[in-house]
């Protein structure tokens, strides 16, 4: 008895047929995988480059604070260092020498920074002195790239990744 193991040329255009199908079906996926961890890394390192940045000028601000002395009491009522108050003086010895190629541009990144001085602007005496700077990456403004590359969410300029950070005063 003679056996005849020869597959049909039919069987043989199911497999190529299964197995395109198959491809067209999983690899938009992979793609879209792909895409997404590209772009989760992107923010990722965007996030820690403002974390740096925020880091940085508080950094600087608090040591600024200290040198330029604490609150002058000499007229009765505190008065804070122009570092706190003035953004001016801010922007000239901290924010502007402060910039990470394509995420941090512009002084106008970073917000007002919140000092908490005790016995100043209502803050409680014992309280630790600090001072908190944000920055703000808002893609398309202050000449950043744009943020995602590929926004078929149209999000624009409303998806904004924010860098914080506090830095305790030495001199209070």
């Amino acid at each position: 008895m003679k056996r005849i193991n020869r597959r049909s040329h039919s069987d043989r255009g199911q497999v190529i047929t299964e197995g395109s199908a198959a491809i067209v079906l999983i690899l938009p996926l992979l793609m879209l995988m792909l895409f997404v961890t590209i772009e989760a890394s992107k923010a990722w390192y965007i996030k820690q480059m403002l974390e740096h940045a925020t880091r940085t000028a508080a950094q600087q601000l608090a040591e600024e604070y200290a040198n330029e002395g604490s609150l002058n009491t000499t007229s009765g009522t505190p008065s804070a260092p122009a570092i706190v108050t003035t953004r001016a003086t801010q922007n000239s010895i901290v924010f502007n020498n402060i910039r990470i190629n394509n995420i941090v541009n512009a002084s106008a990144q970073f917000n007002n920074p919140v000092w908490v001085i005790p016995g100043y602007g209502g803050t409680i005496q014992g309280t630790p002195a600090s001072v908190t700077v944000t920055c703000i990456y808002a893609g398309g403004t202050n000449g950043l790239p744009p943020f995602p590359d590929w926004d078929p969410l149209k999000l624009g300029n409303n998806f904004k990744l924010m860098g914080m950070s506090t830095y305790y005063l030495e001199n209070q």
